[in-house]
């Protein structure tokens, strides 16, 4: 099998679930094809960039000294008797939602959710909701008092359970698998020469990891029938373990479990799209029902929820009518173009930035934003030495952190955004910005958005780049005629 595009991972992820059980393939009560399927996509994905990803070492230091070890114990037994008492603590709060830093930008002096905050704002709702943050928090953080970070009490809770099974091991679970044909699927991955070493998709990995993800869910069983939520809205269902164990225990409890879109939902994307075989409930590890910013995204749902209790509803883009709703005197700057950058290592520079690319910010009249990835790693100064050393005229260019900047505010002073595959495309078109993909994986991912008028490709390698930009620029209008969804009320 070659894979040369997102269109040929979406078609071999959609031949297995046609062969194979994958909706009957459970490990400890959890169904894991999910799991599997969001691994290979992703897994798929970076096999496409291979110089984008993340190397996560397992390396650890050991502690020599005796002293550092007891204190390191008794650290552990105060998180432990810590956590035991957060449990049983009197919460009282009828929203949970499960939260990210990265998706946080300074309001107010504040740093505050630009999903699920401005929902809490806009109808006073601070006293409703509780914010686990699954990672870290930016501080002073909006609406503190009901923030929790979750990782300090997670991670006692599995020294926790580390200490049961050592004092009571008949408290050890026995994985109960139901995988059938999964050694003919192994077998045919193998065969298409996908390398599940690095997957760890045997099943001993499986169990090992639905073990963990079962105990995690005794902890949030514990929290969510002491707090009795209505519903749970998370930003990304998918890729941390705690989060499925979370969703999990929710679901058991049969507590409403929602993924508030935070990027793309495009048919590419196999985290949402294109799934033929799933129970009539739904997977034990996924949301119960999805928010989506757009009819477009919302149909890669319902393309195949129709036939399951599983929902998707069109609930608009918050952060955007709550920024046009408090900065109404921004203007459109005529000469302004913004471009929204991905996830990039210096090795990958030149995709970004070809030199086609550079001439036009060389020799047209524009003054240029770069705006960072949330998660971005590369420093402004080496972005802009690069383009210097290109001869990039760098007073034009200004590199936007996305936590200094709301992006809305940069989309109504641009009079054209252009991208390679990011999401602000979808925020730029419900903002009625001419926007140009100008990369072929954008291309395929936005294919249902590009119409010609607000939408446009054009591979940013064409030599006729440079002309392509500079006549697209003069012909689209400065006009914006704003058609944004109410910010919608989470308790209804």
């Amino acid at each position: 099998m070659q894979i040369r595009s997102h269109e040929d991972i979406r078609d071999f992820i959609v031949r297995l679930e046609h062969r194979f059980p994958v909706d009957k393939w459970e490990v400890n009560d959890i169904h894991v094809w999910p799991y599997l399927r969001i691994k290979l996509f992703i897994h798929l994905i970076q096999y496409l960039d291979k110089d984008v990803g993340f190397v996560q070492s397992g390396l650890q230091k050991k502690v020599e000294v005796k002293n550092e070890r007891r204190q390191d114990i008794l650290k552990r037994l105060s998180g432990i008797i810590q956590t035991l008492v957060f449990l049983n603590k009197k919460w009282s709060a009828k929203l949970l939602f499960f939260s990210l830093d990265m998706h946080r930008v300074k309001y107010n002096g504040l740093y505050l959710n630009r999903f699920f905050d401005v929902m809490v704002e806009e109808y006073q709702l601070q006293e409703e909701v509780l914010t686990f943050e699954i990672k870290n928090i930016s501080k002073p953080v909006y609406n503190a008092d009901r923030v929790v970070h979750l990782p300090t009490f997670i991670h006692s809770y599995k020294d926790f359970l580390k200490i049961k099974k050592r004092l009571f091991l008949s408290s050890r679970q026995v994985s109960k698998a139901q995988m059938p044909n999964f050694s003919e699927f192994l077998e045919v991955l193998e065969q298409e020469e996908i390398e599940t070493g690095t997957l760890n998709f045997d099943l001993k990995a499986i169990a090992s990891w639905s073990e963990k993800v079962k105990g995690v869910s005794g902890f949030f069983l514990k929290l969510f029938k002491r707090i009795k939520p209505e519903k749970i809205l998370f930003l990304s269902y998918y890729g941390f373990d705690d989060i499925s164990a979370a969703i999990y225990a929710a679901n058991k409890l049969n507590i409403k479990t929602i993924d508030f879109q935070h990027g793309p939902q495009t048919n590419v994307h196999m985290a949402y799209a294109h799934w033929t075989k799933v129970p009539r409930e739904g997977f034990n590890i996924m949301p119960t029902e999805y928010w989506c910013w757009d009819k477009k995204s919302a149909a890669s749902i319902l393309d195949w929820s129709a036939k399951t209790e599983i929902n998707a509803l069109i609930k608009g883009q918050p952060w955007l009518t709550f920024c046009t709703k408090f900065y109404k005197k921004t203007s459109l700057e005529s000469n302004k173009i913004l471009y929204s950058l991905q996830l990039f290592s210096p090795s990958t520079m030149t995709d970004v930035f070809p030199e086609t690319l550079i001439d036009a910010i060389k020799n047209l009249d524009f003054n240029w934003t770069l705006r960072l990835h949330p998660r971005n790693s590369l420093s402004s100064a080496k972005i802009l030495d690069y383009l210097l050393k290109k001869g990039g005229k760098i007073e034009r260019i200004v590199v936007e952190n996305p936590k200094d900047n709301p992006l809305p505010m940069s989309l109504l002073k641009s009079r054209l955004h252009i991208t390679n595959y990011s999401g602000c495309l979808i925020e730029a078109v419900q903002m009625r910005v001419p926007s140009i993909i100008i990369d072929s994986t954008g291309e395929a991912i936005y294919r249902n958005y590009i119409d010609g008028d607000l939408v446009v490709y054009k591979n940013k390698f064409d030599h006729d780049f440079e002309g392509f930009l500079k006549k697209h620029v003069e012909q689209v209008s400065k006009a914006r005629k704003l058609n944004l969804h109410k910010i919608p009320n989470p308790l209804y």
